[in-house]
């Protein structure tokens, strides 16, 4: 059954390829990116004029918590920070990357996961202590 399925996928590939192709005059010059290295649009117009060493205003505000109450498991910043959990874990790993934060897994001895809990380094302070704060966070 399955050589069947193959033969027949084969003559309608045949017939596929007998077609002619008109490349379009605007993709001529297409080139084909590595999504992988490519810098993330978002990531550069999100960054506010005030922000610090080119942070945006959610990552300032993710780093604000952490600093104001460092050693909290990563599950607790998302509210102070006024983030969705997802974004705040996009903006947490982030953050790690950069050099700002550090994680750790604890163990709590509970079932289910182990914690990760969030230690602001030392630029994180320096990056938060050189902006303003946008009261109530």
């Amino acid at each position: 059954m399955t050589e069947t399925r193959t033969a027949g996928n084969r003559s309608g590939l045949e017939a596929l390829e007998a077609l002619p192709v008109l490349p379009a005059d605007e993709f001529i010059g297409w080139r084909p990116t590595d999504r992988r290295n490519a810098e993330r649009p978002e990531a550069s117009t999100r960054a506010s004029p005030g922000s610090s060493r080119g942070l945006a205003e959610a990552d300032l505000r993710y780093l604000r918590a952490v600093v104001d109450q460092p050693g909290q498991p990563s599950s607790t910043y998302p509210r102070l920070a006024r983030l969705s959990p997802a974004r705040a874990a996009e903006i947490r790993e982030r953050l790690v990357a950069a050099g700002y934060l550090r994680l750790h897994t604890v163990m709590t001895g509970r079932r289910g996961r182990n914690a990760l809990v969030v230690e602001p380094l030392d630029t994180a302070q320096q990056a938060v202590a050189g902006t303003p704060d946008q009261g109530g966070a």
